[in-house]
């Protein structure tokens, strides 16, 4: 189900948290602006347990958490 389509402002910089699966391609868990991205972190550590999660501003890792299992 779709709630809403996301409008990112062209002048603004975007942040994403992925979830890079063992197996299978990476998925976006979050994405927005810093502030809003550093307040997630933390409330999707338990959506994605056995992923690697990337905050991530283009190619550049802001942080990262590695799997920790089920």
């Amino acid at each position: 189900m779709r709630i809403h389509t996301p409008f990112f402002a062209r002048d603004t910089a975007l942040f994403i948290i992925w979830a890079h699966p063992p197996k299978g391609e990476p998925y976006t868990l979050a994405a927005g602006g810093l502030r809003a991205m550093n307040a997630a972190w933390p409330t999707v550590q338990d959506e994605a347990r056995d992923c690697e999660l990337t905050l991530q501003h283009g190619a550049r890792v802001i942080r990262s958490r590695d799997p920790v299992g089920r």
